[in-house]
């Protein structure tokens, strides 16, 4: 079965749920088939039941850099540690003379 058969499927669901009218709003709070936003970025709609593979590949869920411990959006994050961390160790400036020491890039 190909994703987008799967797709397709997911899309199919309906929630079968049946209960008295006073349940309904916790009933719809607690929904697995009910469309929510990604809490990191709203563009993205998911099923409920999808969240927690959602957030798995998600573009703005919040990773922690591995150097300063800085939460960024996971798109962001390889940028910023290999270019902007300052706390991230880097190659002494003068490597071209012999120093193999490794130096914060803030204080580079």
């Amino acid at each position: 079965r190909d994703e987008k058969e799967q797709d397709r499927d997911d899309e199919m669901q309906l929630c079968s749920w049946m209960g008295p009218w006073n349940k309904l709003k916790e009933h719809i709070d607690e929904c697995p088939l009910d469309v929510i936003h990604c809490k990191h970025w709203f563009g993205h709609l998911i099923m409920r039941k999808d969240t927690e593979q959602h957030y798995k590949s998600c573009s703005y869920y919040p990773i922690k850099c591995s150097h300063c411990n800085r939460k960024l959006p996971r798109y962001m994050i390889n940028m910023h540690e290999n270019f902007y961390c300052g706390e991230r160790p880097v190659a002494c400036k003068y490597k071209e003379f012999g120093c193999s020491g490794l130096v914060k890039r803030k204080n580079y």
